[in-house]
């Protein structure tokens, strides 16, 4: 669902037609193909989040104060921040009322984590001011709010980077030379295998319980993310020893 009302949204603000939209989305959510393409056919983005209030959606009413008196059309980013923040502490609250769901809120909060790096590191890399960086943080991570508030201060990467050191995430950073470091995107792939390595020893925890859900989950975004980047490596005809360098599983 969150990634449909991404693509819903994207689709819209770029005024796609409505077959285009649906094309673009994946049939394996709670909305059926009726009810996305009628959302495919709101034609703003407003119009889009009062259908998902009158639909009774979780996290539709979130939306809507989030998208009072503003500007979406031309803020996406803003729009996507509200989305992350009312869907994750929100499917938060829900996966503890299920046996093992401390598991899949474990697993939540450092996707969170991770979309908040990356997110201000981006920001620190472009010596964005902290008044600039606090509203991109989405809640429901781990991540304490000192150590968020002082990710958003840092005006350059590798300040940026000297506090992700500091956090229980340091020993992704191992194999990444601080002083020198350029790309945002080799740490969230070095981040990325951390927590696909952590989340697929969940396996030998439970076999018969909701762990082995979220083992094969990680295990999956993992391939899919790997092929992700060996199709874009191909598309823009990058160097394969430079795309391996960023696969998952390398």
């Amino acid at each position: 669902d969150l990634h449909n009302v991404r693509t819903l949204v994207r689709g819209i603000v770029g005024k796609r037609i409505s077959a285009e939209i649906v094309n673009s989305t994946i049939p394996l959510g709670s909305f059926t193909s009726a009810e996305l393409e009628e959302l495919s056919q709101a034609g703003t983005v407003q119009a889009l989040v009062s259908t998902l209030v009158t639909w009774g959606v979780p996290f539709g009413d979130i939306l809507r104060k989030a998208v009072k008196g503003r500007g979406l059309e031309e803020e996406i980013l803003a729009f996507e921040v509200a989305l992350d923040g009312a869907y994750f502490p929100w499917v938060g609250e829900s996966a503890m009322s299920v046996k093992g769901g401390e598991d899949l809120v474990e697993a939540l909060s450092a996707e969170v984590d991770l979309r908040n790096m990356i997110t201000l590191l981006k920001l620190a890399r472009q010596g964005a001011e902290a008044d600039q960086s606090m509203p991109m943080i989405v809640g429901g991570g781990g991540l304490t709010d000192r150590q968020l508030a002082e990710l958003a201060a840092a005006t350059d990467l590798k300040g940026a980077l000297d506090i992700v050191a500091r956090t229980r995430y340091s020993v992704a950073l191992s194999g990444i030379e601080i002083a020198s470091a350029r790309q945002v995107a080799g740490v969230e792939r070095e981040v990325e295998r951390l927590l696909m390595r952590n989340f697929s020893k969940l396996f030998r925890k439970d076999p018969l319980g909701f762990c082995t859900i979220l083992g094969y989950l990680w295990r999956r975004h993992a391939e899919y993310t790997d092929l992700r980047l060996v199709a874009h490596g191909l598309a823009f005809g990058l160097p394969m020893s430079s795309v391996r360098s960023q696969l998952v599983n390398s």
